[in-house]
C-alpha cells in the first residue's frame, strides 16, 4: 500500500467519523439523555415539560424530545451583570440624560 492509498483511506476514515459526530450533535435527546446531562430525575424532567419550563418538541405520537444547543442556552440562565457593569452602565446613563 501506497502513502497516497493510506492517506485517502486516512481521509475517508475521518470523514466518516465527522459525519458520525454531526449526526450526534444534531440528534434530538430522550429524556434519559436530558436526566443525565442535567443530573436530574426523569420525572423531574418530565415535570420541566409539563409546566412548559424546558425547551423542548413533541412530535405527532405525543413523544418529547430535546436539542442539545438549546438546553445549553436554557441552562445559561440570563446572565447576572456585576457592580461594576452596573455602576458603568449608571455613570453613562448619568452622563447621556442630564437633568
Amino acid at each position: 500500500m501506497t502513502i497516497a492509498d493510506r492517506l485517502e483511506k486516512i481521509e475517508r476514515h475521518l470523514d466518516q467519523q465527522n459525519k458520525l459526530l454531526r449526526m450526534q450533535l444534531f440528534a434530538p435527546l430522550k429524556v434519559k439523555d436530558v436526566a443525565v446531562l442535567l443530573n436530574l430525575s426523569e420525572p423531574h424532567i418530565r415535570h420541566l415539560v409539563c409546566d412548559r419550563a424546558i425547551p423542548h418538541y413533541k412530535n405527532e405520537r405525543g413523544g418529547v424530545h430535546f436539542i442539545k444547543e438549546e438546553l445549553e442556552e436554557w441552562m445559561k440562565g440570563q446572565r447576572i451583570p456585576t457592580k461594576e457593569e452596573i455602576a458603568a452602565e449608571a455613570r453613562r446613563y448619568c452622563a447621556n440624560n442630564p437633568r
